[in-house]
């Protein structure tokens, strides 16, 4: 039976089973739940789906622990210890030794959906002993090689990890324990067997400043789409680097600056052409496009259909 943790924002319990139990939000504008299933003694399979921009948890373990997060899409943001931020992207991978977790998870992207893998040490090691011969599995050398030096270890886009957890992601019905079980001891030997220079490993991290400075950038390119900025002009308005602000905006949003204001721009004019009654041309304009066959051939691209087309097909549902 998965024990009561009281995780900040999460007000609602609800027991699935005697291995299952899904803790939610309060009803309200923001949507969140995380799915908890103990699949060994020790051992928690957390399923986490977020649409909101942050989510308050509270909750400590008194021994050690290690901690594997899977991202699948959106992207997650946390503020360690020394005041640094840390992201996780799609198909990236973290290790963590916290014991603790008490504070705000950011979700920059709006939403957020991944995996969380708990393991208490002291009761998994039990849990894990009839499997010991068989995988070969130390808990305590990986415990030592990915989380003792104090820094959480992220691995990014690794596709042997990509294809283990994509399969996590769609398991259902009766089965579905099972196949947790076996999935949990894939990784752990996968992690056993990883072959690489972990001091090798970049590690992204990005001091508040920093942070709070792209959120304004990102906020004033949502708030004026039909204008046109250089990279330049945005680092000199707020005093930070080029390099700088290309990477922490990359790895906040999991997009380059231009890339994103194209995609905003034109999410934008398909909400224009479903609420207004702006021509074609005016739609561009208002969206930062003075060529309107360019903005055509850009709406395409992205969606697959010509403005005019979604719009028709916008009005007859």
């Amino acid at each position: 039976m998965i024990e009561t943790i009281t995780l900040g924002n999460f007000e609602q319990e609800t027991v699935l089973s005697d291995d299952c139990i899904m803790l939610s939000l309060p009803e309200g504008p923001d949507v969140g739940a995380m799915t908890l299933y103990t699949v060994f003694p020790g051992i928690t399979v957390m399923y986490n789906d977020f649409h909101t921009d942050r989510c308050a948890t509270r909750f400590s373990y008194a021994s050690q622990m290690i901690s594997i997060d899977h991202c699948r899409e959106g992207r997650i943001e946390w503020e360690r210890p020394d005041g640094r931020f840390c992201y996780l992207g799609e198909r990236d991978l973290q290790l963590s030794a916290d014991v603790t977790h008490i504070g705000t998870y950011g979700f920059p992207t709006g939403h957020y959906h991944g995996i969380t893998i708990l393991f208490e040490l002291e009761q998994a090691r039990e849990g894990l002993r009839p499997f010991q011969d068989t995988f070969s599995i130390d808990l305590d050398q990986i415990y030592r090689r990915f989380c003792q030096q104090g820094d959480d270890f992220i691995l990014r886009g690794d596709d042997g990890i990509e294809h283990l957890f994509a399969e996590l992601y769609v398991v259902q019905g009766t089965l579905r324990m099972s196949y947790l079980r076996l999935k949990v001891l894939e990784l752990l030997l996968y992690l056993s067997r990883l072959d690489m220079d972990l001091s090798q490993q970049p590690h992204s991290y990005f001091q508040r400043s920093l942070v709070e400075k792209v959120r304004c950038i990102r906020q004033e390119l949502c708030s004026t789409p039909n204008q046109y900025v250089t990279l330049s002009e945005l680092a000199e308005r707020y005093q930070v680097s080029e390099s700088a602000m290309k990477r922490c905006f990359r790895a906040m949003y999991g997009d380059s600056i231009y890339s994103f204001l194209k995609k905003y721009r034109l999410q934008t004019s398909q909400t224009l052409l479903r609420s207004t009654d702006l021509n074609i041309t005016e739609v561009a304009v208002e969206v930062g496009y003075e060529n309107t066959s360019k903005y055509i051939a850009a709406f395409k691209k992205q969606f697959g259909i010509t403005p005019a087309k979604y719009r028709s097909s916008q009005t007859t549902k």
